[in-house]
């Protein structure tokens, strides 16, 4: 509902679901609140995300999740949002500038940290 007032910027708690795939939820061990899966929330998003405005839409990602679950995350925003996400070839040379909101129009933008595989992490020198 917040997406048809023209809101721009969402963010979603994100958390291991009990069943291996990805739930939006607050702290579930403090909280009631109900847990919804991801999958349902990205296409409800992906519906209604360019209802009131085509200026780019910034999902910042609360990231709880088990580095499988993130591959889980990964998959259904890019299968739920298709083509509107953006996603960049690369990382601009330092000076560089970034994209325009302009030339963002109708992009949903993910913003969070990921947690990285264990194995990833470099150990210290």
């Amino acid at each position: 509902r917040i997406l048809r007032t023209g809101c721009r910027c969402v963010e979603i708690d994100l958390w291991d679901g009990p069943d291996g795939m990805p739930d939006v939820t607050h702290e579930p061990r403090y909280t009631r609140c109900t847990r919804v899966s991801l999958a349902i929330v990205a296409i409800a998003i992906a519906e209604e995300a360019f209802v009131a405005s085509d200026l780019p839409l910034i999902i910042s990602l609360e990231n709880h999740l088990s580095v499988p679950q993130q591959n889980e995350a990964a998959r259904i925003f890019a299968s739920a949002f298709g083509d509107k996400l953006a996603r960049p070839a690369t990382r601009p040379p330092d000076g560089m500038p970034l994209d325009s909101p302009a030339s963002l129009r109708g992009k949903i933008l993910l913003k969070g940290k990921m947690k990285l595989a264990a194995s990833a992490v470099a150990a210290p020198v």
